[in-house]
């Protein structure tokens, strides 16, 4: 995929966030976008920000699912 395409994508699931931001497979897919654009920083970013939303909407957390795919970057972080 193509730097400009990356962006086209980011774009479409920042749209499907702000048509539902607290459906959680749009925030998925921002999330891996910016893994397969090796944005670990943003993934990051992208999933504190769903998961701090959860928290104080609705009293919930992320799935297991959603937690898996920034997993190995909070342990590098800490580690």
């Amino acid at each position: 995929m193509t730097v400009e395409r990356f962006g086209d994508a980011v774009q479409a699931a920042r749209a499907a966030i702000q048509a539902d931001p607290l459906r959680e497979s749009a925030h998925a897919t921002l999330i891996r976008i910016h893994l397969a654009e090796g944005n670990q920083s943003e993934a990051l970013v992208a999933y504190e920000a769903y998961r701090e939303l959860l928290l104080r909407e609705l009293g919930l957390v992320p799935t297991a699912r959603l937690h898996d795919l920034v997993r190995p970057l909070q342990r590098s972080a800490s580690g």
